[in-house]
């Protein structure tokens, strides 16, 4: 999975990918996370979940969950999946 994120350019912006390992978000700022996720990528899959009048707070809870998943494990993740089915109201 890849991390797409835009880096100023006085001219332009330009595209960069990083692999989201344990290493690749360690110097990536929270608020560029918020950015991307606000803004999305133009011409990418990503998204801009601003239009979408998304709430600038779960905007920031989808950049901390992001900032957050290189270090969470295999078994967390699939616990915190389980748990939120349960959750899920029934239809």
């Amino acid at each position: 999975m890849a991390l797409l994120r835009v880096l100023d350019n006085e001219s332009q912006p330009i595209l960069a990918t990083q692999q989201l390992s344990g290493t690749a978000l360690r110097d990536v700022e929270p608020g560029e996370i918020f950015r991307v996720v606000k803004n999305g990528i133009n011409m990418t899959g990503m998204p801009s979940f601003g239009l979408i009048k998304t709430e600038d707070n779960k905007m920031w809870a989808i950049a901390a969950f992001v900032k957050k998943l290189p270090t969470v494990s295999p078994d967390d993740y699939k616990a915190w999946s389980e748990a939120r089915a349960t959750e899920a109201p029934s239809k």
